[in-house]
């Protein structure tokens, strides 16, 4: 199936299975912070808005991770790219699409910043992240919840962009063996 390229062929497509297995665990659904369900015993407004501070600090720290392992895939996916290039190959499209992903990220890390800007000024709470201040805390917890899924929303585009751009390389280089 592969020709000349098999080895070439089997090693790509090995590296090309990781990135889009380690792209799926990276880009995979969460649970937006205001969707969780308020507490059993109903609790007080403000002992639910502490825990929503509480779940979108924690959004927070994941979703870090999440742009540190899309860098790391960034660099994975530039060494890959530069093999099949040594090989022979057109690469053009994985350069283009590996840039628009480095686009994405960018953007996602913008949106993610600012969401860490609001939490850390925790406006309407205390340093404990009890409620002060019931409006400023609800302003916090909107714009910190709408950062914080933009950036989400934007990681995981750019991760789907890249994933089918990958897969139409595939293709395309079958067609060439």
């Amino acid at each position: 199936m592969f020709g000349k390229n098999h080895s070439i062929g089997k090693s790509a497509g090995t590296v090309i299975t990781s990135l889009i297995v380690v792209a799926g665990l990276l880009f995979g659904g969460t649970t937006p912070a205001f969707a969780a369900p308020a507490a059993q015993d109903g609790g007080s407004f403000e002992e639910r808005l502490e825990n929503v501070y509480a779940r979108e600090q924690l959004s927070l720290d994941t979703q870090a991770m999440r742009l540190d392992h899309a860098a790391d895939l960034s660099g994975n996916l530039q060494d890959w790219i530069d093999l099949v290039s040594e090989q022979g190959s057109d690469t053009a499209g994985l350069t283009a699409a590996k840039a628009a992903f480095d686009a994405g990220v960018a953007d996602a890390q913008g949106d993610h910043d600012q969401a860490a800007a609001i939490l850390a000024a925790h406006a309407g709470f205390d340093g404990e992240g009890k409620v002060t201040d019931v409006e400023l805390a609800v302003e916090t917890l909107r714009d910190a919840g709408d950062s914080l899924r933009s950036a989400r929303r934007t990681l995981v585009d750019a991760g789907i962009a890249l994933r089918r751009a990958i897969q139409d390389w595939r293709i395309e280089q079958r067609g060439r063996d």
